[in-house]
């Protein structure tokens, strides 16, 4: 029960959080996030822009047999919880949403949904190392989406208010 509920939460946030826009603006945007880059100097010093930062990413997980197999997954539990099988591609299918798809709402759903997974884990017998599934996706999408876009936002402008 609580790995379709897992599964339903997450194609809920893939689309309220826009996931698919932020995946595809992410490989277009630089990504000059690091570790070593919290050295306010960093942010000062002329970098140079090199061809490579301006090329298409090397390879794409879309067309992966791991991508291929969620995305089954995820239409076949969305054809068991609708009732009813979508006729092409689950995009062409209008979705009527709540709110404004946008990568920002984590940041309002981020504490109830920490206290949904805790409630999950515990339900579930996860140990603190192993968390739940759904866990593991909010945590990814976090430090691989969410984060480096602001610190790119925050990049420009820093770069602009230079200039």
């Amino acid at each position: 029960v609580w790995a379709r509920i897992q599964a339903v939460m997450q194609l809920l946030l893939t689309d309220y959080l826009d996931i698919q826009n932020s995946v595809n603006e992410a490989h277009q945007m630089p990504s000059t996030f690091s570790e070593q880059s919290s050295n306010i100097s960093s942010y000062f010093a002329r970098r140079r822009q090199t061809s490579r930062s301006r090329r298409t990413p090397l390879f794409k997980f879309e067309n992966s047999s791991h991508a291929l197999t969620i995305n089954n997954l995820m239409k076949e539990q969305s054809t068991a919880i609708t009732g009813f099988k979508k006729v092409g591609d689950t995009s062409q299918r209008e979705k009527i949403l709540v709110c404004q798809p946008d990568p920002n709402n984590i940041t309002l759903i981020f504490i109830p949904l920490s206290k949904f997974l805790r409630e999950i884990e515990d339900a579930m017998g996860c140990s603190p190392g192993n968390p739940c599934t759904l866990n593991a996706f909010i945590s990814d999408y976090i430090k691989d989406t969410f984060v480096r876009r602001q610190h790119a936002k925050m990049a420009a402008r820093v770069e602009a208010a230079t200039k």
